[in-house]
């Protein structure tokens, strides 16, 4: 987001902190104050789930990219260890031997290009005596299937035009939800908070204080809440992770599912794959939740927070860090 939206951003936070941690008070005061709020917290839900699916639509493609990378890298390994193996042994070509294993290590170095020219290159010495490869673990057909995976990357090299797309508009949905949050703010709950100025006067303090705009340059301040995008928008069980920097941090944790059903399970670890060194919390759709890292079973050995789909709906998971001293 620009450097503005930063800013409008972290004041949001802020003041979902001080309506949460205000709300009984605030109500005992001003009884309209509950309906205000309670179109706030969707609007903030909405910045949350697009922010998310901004997110995962080119993290998404991303992933799917390193795969079929990975795959190719593999496969291209598989195939030059196999033919330097022949040109050594079976027919000693020194020439082509070399040249497999330069191919082999400039593309394990080297950019995507690189990759996809040095796998063509193994593959163009390879073709011609891929009937003779069985020796060294290699059939004809993973020769054959090589060629296709250098297609499958070079297809996935730049990202599709219909992906920067749709994260274009949802990005521009964070952008107009954030203009109504403002709006809500400026043309009713600034004058409903107003109104007890006199009676409440250290409560109106607060909430100005809240209010007011934080100049980040762009960047989160240390100490300032901010929004993680953890999304377990999938459906098949994938963790997301977020390493959380001390057990003092305060967590809003806001579930959504275009379905009416399906968990996501929070938990502290190690790290992403590993086991929960604690306890799990549990969040249903639609649902908020809060609670610190402390409780959520913090600590420096497991600093880890993941988030794990239960694999039976799409989820997006949107965690605020209220406190982050």
């Amino acid at each position: 987001m620009k450097k503005r939206e930063n800013e409008i951003l972290s004041m949001l936070q802020v003041m979902v902190s001080y309506f949460d941690e205000n709300q009984s008070a605030i109500s005992a005061a001003l009884p309209a104050f509950a309906a205000q709020k309670a179109e706030f917290d969707l609007i903030m839900d909405s910045i949350y789930l697009a922010a998310s699916k901004a997110y995962d639509d080119l993290t998404g493609y991303a992933q799917d990219k390193a795969k079929v990378r990975q795959t190719l890298h593999d496969a291209l390994l598989r195939t030059g260890r196999a033919g330097v193996l022949y040109y050594t042994h079976t027919l000693p070509d020194a020439r082509l031997a070399e040249r497999l294993r330069l191919a082999m290590r400039i593309a394990d170095l080297r950019t995507d290009a690189n990759l996809l020219v040095n796998a063509a290159s193994i593959h163009q010495v390879c073709d011609a005596i891929k009937t003779l490869l069985a020796p060294f673990g290699v059939s004809a057909a993973d020769v054959d299937a090589l060629a296709t995976k250098i297609a499958a990357f070079e297809a996935k090299r730049t990202t599709p035009q219909e992906v920067r797309s749709e994260a274009s508009r949802h990005r521009t949905e964070v952008e107009t939800h954030l203009q109504q949050a403002l709006a809500l703010l400026r043309d009713r709950l600034d004058p409903l908070l107003s109104i007890i100025q006199s009676t409440h006067g250290l409560l109106y303090m607060q909430y100005r204080a809240a209010r007011k705009m934080r100049r980040t340059g762009g960047r989160r301040a240390a100490g300032k809440p901010y929004l993680s995008r953890i999304a377990a928008a999938t459906t098949r069980a994938m963790n997301r992770s977020e390493k959380i920097e001390n057990a003092d941090t305060v967590l809003r944790l806001s579930s959504h599912t275009p379905q009416a059903a399906g968990t996501v399970s929070l938990y502290f670890a190690a790290s992403a794959a590993s086991t929960p060194a604690g306890p799990q919390l549990e969040i249903a759709a639609s649902q908020i939740q809060n609670t610190t890292a402390a409780q959520l079973g913090w600590s420096p050995e497991a600093p880890v927070l993941v988030a794990r789909n239960n694999g039976n709906t799409l989820h997006s998971i949107g965690i605020v860090i209220v406190k982050n001293p």
